[in-house]
C-alpha cells in the first residue's frame, strides 16, 4: 500500500503537480490481495517459528500481542495457532493501529488483565514495510 493518485502511470500524477487528491492504494492490487489474505498466516508462522527456537510449545502461550491494523488480527493469529481467540489481546478499541507499538500496548493490557502470570509465556508479533516480520516469546519469571 502507498499513497497514489491514479491506478496507472498515466493517471498517477507526481506529488508535486496539481491534480486529484491522494488516496491509499496500490499499483499492484493482486499482490496486495495476496498479502491481506496471508497476513494472519504470516503472523502464526512467525510465532510458531519463534516458539520452536525458544523450545516452548505454542499451547503454553497465554497471551499474544501483535500488530493490529484491524482489531481482529491478534485473535485471528491466536486462532490460526490453534489457541483460543481470547489469547490474542487487542487494544484496537482504545488506540487503533499504532504500527509496531501495538504488540507492546497489547502485552500491557494482558498484564493488566492478569493473563501474564509467573511462569507463563507471552508472544509478541510485528510486521513492517515489505512484510518484514518478527516474533518473540517472553517468559514471566517474576
Amino acid at each position: 500500500m502507498r499513497w497514489v493518485r491514479g491506478t496507472t502511470d498515466a493517471t498517477d500524477i507526481p506529488w508535486w503537480k496539481a491534480g486529484c487528491d491522494f488516496r491509499l492504494g496500490s499499483r499492484a492490487p493482486e499482490l496486495t490481495k495476496v498479502l491481506m489474505r496471508d497476513t494472519v498466516s504470516y503472523g502464526a508462522q512467525s510465532v510458531r517459528e519463534a516458539a520452536a527456537l525458544a523450545k516452548v510449545d505454542v499451547e503454553r502461550i497465554s497471551a499474544l500481542g501483535s500488530v493490529q491494523p484491524r482489531g481482529f488480527m491478534p485473535g485471528a493469529i491466536a486462532e490460526r495457532l490453534g489457541l483460543p481467540r481470547e489469547v490474542g489481546v487487542s487494544t484496537y478499541d482504545s488506540i487503533a493501529h499504532v504500527g509496531s507499538c501495538g504488540p507492546v500496548f497489547n502485552l500491557g493490557r494482558a498484564r493488566e488483565e492478569g493473563r501474564v502470570n509467573k511462569g507463563s509465556f507471552a508472544a509478541l508479533y510485528a510486521q513492517g514495510a515489505g512484510f518484514t516480520r518478527t516474533a518473540a516469546i517472553l517468559e514471566n519469571t517474576g
